[in-house]
């Protein structure tokens, strides 16, 4: 405001000039009654000011939502009471207007264009004006136009996806995959974004030294324009005490042309493995696979064959087998 860079201005002349003695007390005393009242005399009269109002908008339309970034708040010049725009200088408003878009003339930003389109504020300066209060004078609206971009609005069932580590303490394994409930959520938004998603994450979380079950609330995360059925899962977590076993097991030859036999010494593998107590007792060696291929051997010259684990029950952890390679004879039947 202009009256408050005077108050500065006069004050700095006044102190240039103040030669300190025994009255000045006197003067600061009177000095300071005076600029009171020059204050307050000012304060009574009608002057401009810049003010910043929140902004939301809102009803884009059933079928449709905004995909741009819009200003969080209007600059406006208003005129009026010094006491009344002091007031908001020092006490914004708290609740952001909303701007219903339906109410206000949208235009295409050209022919044909059903995506882009422009809304002049001056269309508005009324409706914001209605808000101010009385003694209020609205003169401009900064930014004097303002742009959306539209897509269309899609709904889709999309799997949440729990993006948490979880270390069992010693001896303990994880019984089962961590389980996020509910395992899908209702997403809307921009068809643009929701065509590159494949799911929902959840915010990251590590959890250590676990050895009892837990559950835990978790945050969902999602882009900007994209709004979601909740904004929580909760993860179920068990973990238990494990053994270790050792299986023996064949080892098979797979895609062995019919006129060849393949021999492999040795033929048969050990297995071992990390498993839960309630599991152990349900395993059998008959639940593992071990396989040789003999299309490796056309990959390169080698007289050994890597072991492929190409079947195992779920439940178990670090899988080792022994050996990892086994030799090999060729021979055509007879």
């Amino acid at each position: 405001m202009e009256w408050l860079e005077k108050i500065k201005a006069w004050y700095e002349d006044r102190f240039r000039e103040l030669r300190f003695g025994r009255d000045t007390g006197i003067f600061l005393i009177f000095l300071l009654i005076s600029t009171l009242f020059w204050f307050l005399n000012q304060l009574s009269k009608d002057t401009t000011a810049q003010l910043r109002y929140p902004v939301h908008f809102q009803n884009s339309g059933e079928q449709r939502v905004i995909i741009n970034d819009l200003p969080a708040a209007l600059l406006l010049e208003v005129r009026g009471q010094g006491y009344k725009l002091l007031k908001y200088k020092l006490k914004p408003w708290k609740s952001p207007l909303t701007i219903d878009l339906r109410t206000f003339p949208l235009r295409p930003e050209k022919v044909g264009d059903n995506r882009h389109f422009y809304l002049l504020s001056s269309y508005m300066k009324g409706y914001v004006n209605d808000h101010l209060g009385d003694r209020m004078e609205l003169q401009r609206i900064t930014p004097d136009t303002l742009h959306f971009v539209f897509d269309s609005l899609v709904t889709r069932d999309m799997p949440v996806m729990a993006d948490v580590e979880v270390v069992p303490a010693r001896q303990y394994i994880l019984k089962g995959p961590p389980r996020v409930i509910p395992d899908t959520v209702t997403v809307s938004g921009p068809a643009m974004i929701l065509d590159t998603m494949r799911y929902v994450k959840t915010e990251h979380q590590q959890f250590t030294g676990v050895e009892k079950p837990f559950d835990v609330r978790l945050t969902l995360l999602h882009p900007t324009h994209v709004m979601l059925s909740q904004d929580e899962v909760q993860l179920h977590v068990e973990v238990e005490q494990y053994t270790e076993a050792v299986f023996d097991i064949p080892v098979r030859a797979k895609h062995v042309p019919d006129t060849l036999n393949l021999r492999l010494f040795p033929s048969r593998v050990k297995v071992s493995f990390k498993v839960g107590l309630s599991l152990y007792k349900k395993l059998l060696p008959e639940l593992f696979t071990a396989t040789v291929d003999y299309n490796d051997l056309e990959k390169g010259k080698t007289n050994r064959l890597k072991i492929h684990l190409d079947k195992q029950p779920s439940g178990i952890e670090a899988v080792h087998l022994d050996p990892e390679q086994v030799e090999y004879l060729i021979e055509k039947k007879q």
